[in-house]
């Protein structure tokens, strides 16, 4: 429970037009609550799965949303830690919008939510240096929406493997995917590409 109160200061003190706001939260009988905007149009994730892939300019859009709520997010001293296409909603209209800021961290403060020996994020979209590192900074979110990028243009994330340490691996050691440059304006692969 401290690290659901946590996440519920974190999010209500960020007030962006692309993370879903927070209006009220508690523990009422033992039971967390957080009362969030209602979003419609339901997830990134959800929309990844429907046949063929957003368009370029789908993409570029959304993509530009989330990059301006994550500066806002890291210029406030927080870090998301954990980007991937669950963790982005949409509105009607396909506007996206951040939430889950369960394992956000406090780049200035004390983390409340790493265990030792815990990992902290999801493998697939995970910045390597968080893998072994609880002192993440902005740069790990960034790398995490290159990787929702790649998987937004090209069907799937950039790498896969049979365990969650076999994926780590990749991410560490393997070079990027250059299937973008079929699928895109080379300038949008080439972003990816260096944010990765």
């Amino acid at each position: 429970l401290p690290a659901f109160a946590h996440e519920a200061r974190v999010i209500a003190s960020l007030e962006h037009a692309n993370i879903v706001p927070v209006y009220a939260g508690g523990i009422d009988g033992g039971i967390p609550w957080i009362s969030m905007r209602l979003l419609t149009g339901g997830s990134l994730s959800t929309l990844l799965q429907q046949p063929g892939s957003p368009s370029v300019d789908r993409t570029t859009r959304m993509l530009e949303e989330l990059a301006d709520a994550l500066d806002y997010s890291h210029a406030r001293g927080v870090v998301h830690r954990d980007i991937k296409p669950s963790n982005i909603l949409l509105d009607d209209t396909g506007r996206a919008y951040l939430c889950d800021f369960g394992l956000a961290r406090l780049m200035t403060g004390i983390d409340h939510v790493t265990r030792t020996g815990a990992l902290l994020g999801t493998p697939h979209y995970m910045a390597p240096e968080q893998a072994v590192s609880a002192n993440v900074d902005g740069r790990c979110d960034t790398y995490s929406l290159g990787v929702v990028a790649y998987e937004m243009l090209a069907g799937s994330p950039p790498y896969d493997g049979d365990t969650p340490l076999a994926v780590l691996m990749q991410h560490a050691t393997a070079p990027v995917p250059t299937i973008l440059r079929d699928r895109c304006p080379e300038s949008t692969a080439l972003a990816i590409e260096k944010a990765l």
